[in-house]
């Protein structure tokens, strides 16, 4: 009898597990009798539209914003756009132009791009590729890791990617719309801002953590910065003129060191360039007294939450944050609130608080 409720138990609990390893994480708009045209990225066989709403989250080939499923037959089509991002009004129908199909799309990820302009940014390519369509290449600019990648030029198979967009290009001049060469479309993500403020002749005195030699470009330098994992980077210096073309990374900006004086403009040595980092991707609001028990992966002393952000964005599998004012103690982790058990998610956790990242993903159970 006892062996009997025992197995009772456990496959009770089983079946409760895997409900909830199955729950949907994001947020949905209410399911409509529309689709998009034309614009699905991949197709799979599902039993009901909260089935494809979870293999929409579980996606990891691309950002999936929407579904469209039809119950008669199962399908059940995957897209990285919405409404209001296919290229045209027309490929959003409402209802769908076939029968039968229904729409959903998530409320807590947007399309990560602007609309395509015939524009081009001039002589600030980093990486060049070759594949057949816009989507493609900035798909590419969603993956790549060696340097931020904040626009894309594309024409005729050819795909530009930059560290630069239209607003942190200088001289502005260098971006053009339309663009000086014929045909060539831009976009721009707008899920991330530019990451550095325009350089300036100036340094911060005696506080940098960090140092580097023979490095090639000011751009490197920044690389270095963001790529930084044994410390919060949210600065960096460059000496271009000495033998050894020095980089200067700082865990201080200008308005965070102390005493102020300690940043100088210009620089109190001769040729120093400086730049300091004015974002760290997207988060949703702190919320005060929270925290997550007992699944912190990496942590460090920082001086504001601001900075705990950006030691959570310089690790790829960062998710969220745990950070206290009083000890100045950030508690990092690959988890969020919507992938540990309820009773894991503190809302009475003293002095700390909790955020997590909106902007990469963080849904896996």
């Amino acid at each position: 009898m006892a062996t009997s409720l025992g197995c009772i138990f456990f496959a009770f609990y089983i079946t409760i597990l895997l409900q909830r390893c199955r729950a949907l994480n994001g947020q949905w708009a209410n399911v409509a009798p529309a689709c998009t045209r034309l614009h699905n990225n991949v197709e799979r066989v599902s039993s009901s539209v909260e089935d494809c709403q979870l293999l929409c989250e579980q996606e990891e080939d691309f950002r999936c914003l929407s579904v469209d499923f039809s119950s008669s037959t199962r399908r059940c089509l995957l897209s990285r756009y919405n409404r209001n991002s296919v290229a045209s009004t027309d490929d959003f129908t409402q209802p769908c132009y076939t029968d039968g199909w229904v729409y959903s799309e998530r409320l807590d990820l947007g399309f990560p791009w602007s609309e395509t302009v015939l524009g081009c940014i001039k002589s600030n390519n980093d990486r060049e590729h070759t594949v057949s369509s816009m989507e493609e290449c900035q798909l590419l600019c969603e993956r790549e890791t060696s340097f931020p990648c904040m626009s894309v030029d594309f024409r005729d198979e050819q795909c530009l990617l930059s560290r630069y967009n239209r607003e942190s290009i200088r001289p502005l001049s260098d971006y053009t719309q339309p663009c000086y060469l014929e045909r060539y479309q831009y976009s721009e993500r707008i899920d991330k801002k530019y990451f550095w403020t325009e350089t300036a002749h100036a340094c911060i005195r005696n506080n940098n953590n960090g140092r580097h030699e023979d490095i090639e470009s000011f751009e490197d330098c920044q690389d270095l910065c963001l790529q930084e994992t044994s410390f919060a980077c949210l600065s960096a210096e460059y000496f271009p003129d000495g033998d050894d073309q020095v980089c200067l990374l700082s865990s201080f900006n200008r308005n965070s060191v102390q005493p102020r004086e300690d940043f100088t403009q210009p620089c109190y040595t001769e040729g120093g360039i400086y730049s300091e980092r004015v974002n760290v991707g997207q988060w949703i609001p702190v919320i005060e007294g929270a925290c997550i028990s007992g699944f912190n992966e990496w942590s460090g002393d920082v001086e504001d939450f601001e900075s705990c952000k950006i030691l959570c964005s310089q690790r790829s599998n960062c998710c969220s944050v745990d950070y206290s004012r009083d000890s100045k103690r950030c508690l990092l982790t690959s988890r969020t609130r919507a992938t540990v058990e309820d009773s894991d998610f503190v809302t009475s956790c003293g002095s700390y608080s909790y955020s997590e990242r909106t902007d990469v993903r963080c849904v896996t159970a």
